[in-house]
């Protein structure tokens, strides 16, 4: 059985991992189109031009039935503290997709209000840690939009190193180039 704990901490007190629930999915619907947040990811994530409700819904399905059933995705979303009063609100997700052996993808945003304090990086390190224990993966895949420089840098801090170049489709049609991020694990 597989162990997706409902709250994974991490060692920064501003931020803990939280699993999605389908029944939230309009909060990170509601988070992706918020206008400044939807401006900035759509530089580089044509996904998030025209994202809908049914698509937060649909994705939110799919990472949570994968979860449940063993599959190759597991998601946190990032819940970080507000700057002024320390309440709770959802920053940002991290995902890793593709699972295959000892390999996965890793892919994460995070809000512009949370931009810049390391949200990313804390993620992304937490939920390989889990994901190391529970899947044996040693090597973690990043696929960066070449224009996203704010992910390169997070790519960086983790320790991964540039690789190939692809071209993508996103799920709408839209083609864009990545390049791969090769991040080997101790």
């Amino acid at each position: 059985m597989n162990d997706y704990p409902r709250v994974l901490e991490t060692p920064d007190p501003t931020l803990y991992l939280q699993r999605p629930r389908v029944l939230s999915s309009l909060l990170l619907h509601d988070h992706i189109t918020e206008p400044a947040n939807n401006a900035h990811l759509r530089q580089t994530e044509p996904w998030a031009e025209d994202y809908t409700w049914g698509d937060a819904y649909g994705d939110t399905v799919n990472v949570c039935r994968s979860m449940k059933t063993g599959g190759d995705m597991m998601q946190y979303w990032l819940m970080g503290a507000d700057r002024q009063d320390a309440s709770f609100h959802l920053a940002g997700r991290v995902t890793l997709y593709e699972h295959k052996g000892t390999e996965a993808y890793i892919g994460y945003h995070v809000g512009v209000t949370d931009c810049r304090r390391g949200f990313a990086t804390t993620a992304s390190q937490r939920i390989v840690e889990h994901a190391r224990g529970m899947w044996g993966i040693n090597t973690v895949l990043l696929a960066i939009a070449e224009g996203n420089v704010a992910s390169q840098g997070v790519a960086r801090k983790l320790g991964a190193l540039p690789t190939e170049c692809f071209k993508n489709s996103a799920s709408r049609g839209q083609v864009y180039t990545r390049r791969v991020w090769r991040w080997e694990l101790d």
